[in-house]
């Protein structure tokens, strides 16, 4: 897994070190990680995510997991003993005369990798931008890494209904489950697949 430091500018986050009980998975809604950091320094206000993850499977740090910025939209109370982690994808997508387009903050954009097919409809979209192995592989190893330095329970929740009971919840969520409008991580990433690599990391 490769590594890279590329911490956000003071103020971007929030050196304020609590317990942690809760890893929250995040999906970009992007084709990439490498600009996130770029984009949390310009919008200010400590929004943003420990981690991301590229679709190469490189870990990005934006901030030491110690410390915190807001990533839920649950307010500080929750934020301050969460550990954010973005993953690199696309996100749902619309299908015209199938082709596939993902919706980069408005202008829909052609789609070209794997689409995963939920079957049903979840939240208003059937069709998903599938993670990669490498994600797969890197995101179970650093929350495996978090679990251990922060006795954060390694519980993975299934499903991806949302509760605010969720929020409570000691171990690893996606922010689908804490944030009733939020379409992320969607149902193309494999709940199952992530806990076995993490139990291996463990």
């Amino acid at each position: 897994m490769k590594r890279i430091k590329l911490h956000l500018n003071e103020g971007e986050f929030i050196r304020g070190v609590y317990p942690k009980h809760q890893i929250v998975l995040h999906g970009t809604a992007s084709s990439g990680a490498k600009n996130i950091g770029n984009w949390w320094n310009m919008q200010r206000g400590a929004i943003a995510t420990a981690y991301a993850v590229d679709k190469g499977g490189e870990l990005i740090e934006l901030f030491p997991p110690c410390y915190w910025a807001y990533h839920t939209g649950n307010g500080s109370a929750h934020d301050i003993h969460t550990v954010g982690i973005e993953i690199a994808n696309e996100g749902y997508l619309k299908e015209v005369n199938g082709k596939y387009f993902w919706d980069a903050s408005g202008k829909w954009l052609e789609y070209t990798g794997k689409v995963f097919d939920n079957k049903v409809k979840w939240r208003g979209w059937q069709h998903f931008a599938a993670f990669t192995e490498e994600q797969y592989d890197s995101t179970a190893r650093i929350c495996a890494e978090l679990c251990r330095n922060f006795d954060i329970r390694p519980a993975v929740l299934d499903g991806y209904e949302h509760s605010v009971s969720y929020l409570s919840f000691k171990g690893i969520v996606k922010h689908c489950n804490i944030y009733s409008t939020k379409v992320d991580v969607t149902p193309a990433f494999d709940t199952g697949k992530f806990r076995k690599l993490l139990e291996q990391y463990l």
